[in-house]
């Protein structure tokens, strides 16, 4: 029955996850080179690392943090069928992206320092005090 917690996954088949060693082995070396520090998820390829990592360390008493920022550039594709990709940005379309994100807080410097707490969650999404 549809009503019934978990009924819609019933009957179908479990997902490939040909990728899962590579993507442990790719989280593990994250977790090993973040020094301890918060890490931040920026745009949405970075989902199933953010998943795995939050899982993981969900029991671990660790004041490591996981962060979320979905940021996506939606821009028109080029090419066409096999050969289609995104456009890279504009010179003047990095140059906007970087002053938004400068302008909440999110910048190189602000992001690699432990001790920042990460002014932009204020900014993005409310404060929780």
């Amino acid at each position: 029955m549809p009503d019934q917690l978990g009924s819609l996954l019933a009957g179908t088949a479990p997902p490939d996850l040909w990728y899962l060693d590579d993507l442990v082995a790719c989280a593990g070396k994250v977790l090993a080179r973040s020094g301890n520090g918060d890490l931040v998820f920026v745009g949405r390829s970075l989902d199933s690392m953010f998943d795995l990592l939050s899982a993981a360390l969900a029991a671990a008493d660790d004041r490591r943090r996981l962060h979320r920022l979905p940021l996506s550039l939606q821009r028109c594709g080029v090419g066409s069928g096999r050969r289609w990709r995104g456009r890279p940005l504009t010179p003047a379309e990095q140059a906007q992206a970087r002053h938004i994100l400068t302008a909440i807080g999110i910048f190189p410097h602000a992001l690699a320092r432990l001790d920042s707490a990460l002014p932009w969650r204020c900014k993005l999404g409310g404060c929780v005090t």
